[in-house]
């Protein structure tokens, strides 16, 4: 309902919405971390409310805050996409995300992401090797 509703976004922020969802990309059960890569992926979409919003950097800001892009890529490393096809779709939807965030916020999310240590090595390990499942 959130992608759908852009006056939620800033809700959703204001009440820390946004800590409580990166959070769970720590726990220890994987199919969690799959389901919040799942629920950011809708709710960065281009077709989400989040790009009719007024300021969609209030939600973009909440997510690097939150250190979304050193936990989101501590996450993929632990997914082996091979394992099994919700896997692959959780490697799948972390690519769109990324993909959305880098649409709404160019230059913010493309410094954030050069600064965290594995994300380029991964990304060209990825791209050498092809599609894993």
């Amino acid at each position: 309902a959130l992608a759908t509703h852009s006056e939620l976004y800033d809700s959703f922020v204001e009440h820390r919405g946004v800590p409580l969802l990166l959070g769970l990309l720590n726990h220890a059960n994987a199919d969690l971390a799959v389901g919040v890569f799942a629920i950011l992926a809708e709710l960065t979409d281009e077709d989400s409310s989040l790009h009719e919003m007024k300021d969609p950097m209030v939600f973009v800001t909440a997510l690097l805050k939150d250190r979304f892009c050193d936990m989101a890529m501590d996450c993929v490393l632990r997914i082996d996409e091979a394992q099994s096809e919700e896997d692959a779709q959780a490697v799948t939807n972390f690519l769109t995300i990324v993909e959305n965030l880098v649409e709404v916020a160019p230059l913010d999310m493309c410094k954030e992401f050069a600064k965290v240590p594995k994300f380029l090595p991964w990304l060209l390990k990825r791209v050498r090797q092809g599609p894993q499942v």
